[in-house]
């Protein structure tokens, strides 16, 4: 039987600030429960990348970076969609979450939030 290896995920400072305007824009159009939900959502989706993190799509706008940045696509509503950014450091077993972009932005500010 093959063992499966784990990554730790770790959250940058700009992946924080990310994931607290998602929630701000959350709070703001929806109720406390709804928010309480996805936000438990967004958190076992990061966390899920410590196993098969190659699994998400490699993000082309920030390839000039040479992190092969990479995404995962969560829908927060049916309408919207939050690209979690990350890129992996496979020599220090480490998933580097690094932005939380809504769909909805501008795609070319993907690249002024992440490094």
């Amino acid at each position: 039987m093959e063992t499966i290896k784990e990554y730790e995920v770790e959250v940058t400072s700009q992946g924080k600030l990310g994931y607290f305007e998602i929630l701000e824009y959350f709070y703001e159009h929806m109720s406390y429960e709804s928010v309480t939900k996805k936000s438990e959502e967004l958190y076992d989706r990061v966390h899920s990348l410590s196993t098969l993190p190659e699994r998400g799509q490699l993000g082309l706008t920030l390839q000039h970076l040479k992190k092969e940045h990479r995404y995962l696509l969560y829908q927060s509503t049916s309408g919207s969609t939050v690209k979690i950014i990350y890129f992996l450091d496979k020599k220090g077993n480490v998933v580097y979450v690094t932005d939380f972009f809504p769909t909805v932005k501008d795609s070319k500010k993907i690249s002024s939030r992440n490094r």
